[in-house]
């Protein structure tokens, strides 16, 4: 265990990465919500991240009950952009599967 602590100190980067703190923006947050069924309370949970995450100064992009081919898609597409400004990527997921489950 020992040697594979030090292995593991003598490898790791000693790269560091800041935040820059006055961006307008400072990373993307993705907000997946998948519901087969309704859920009291789930556009009150997507809310209140878009707050919080806005609040952060984060750009959020709800993608809201598509078929799993739409939502691929849609994250290749987000995994594809610029994001040479962003210094951070969030993605939530959230699922609420059939009732009962």
């Amino acid at each position: 265990m020992v040697n594979e602590v030090k292995n593991y100190q003598k490898s790791r980067s000693d790269e560091y990465y800041f935040i820059d703190l006055f961006e307008e923006t400072i990373g993307l947050c993705v907000i997946v919500n998948m519901m087969t069924v309704e859920r009291s309370g789930s556009e009150e949970d997507i809310q209140m991240l878009r707050d919080v995450f806005n609040g952060l100064r984060f750009e959020v992009v709800p993608i809201l009950n598509v078929s799993r081919a739409n939502l691929m898609l849609q994250l290749k597409n987000v995994s594809e952009m610029d994001h040479s400004n962003e210094s951070v990527f969030v993605c939530v997921l959230m699922s609420h599967g059939f009732d009962g489950d």
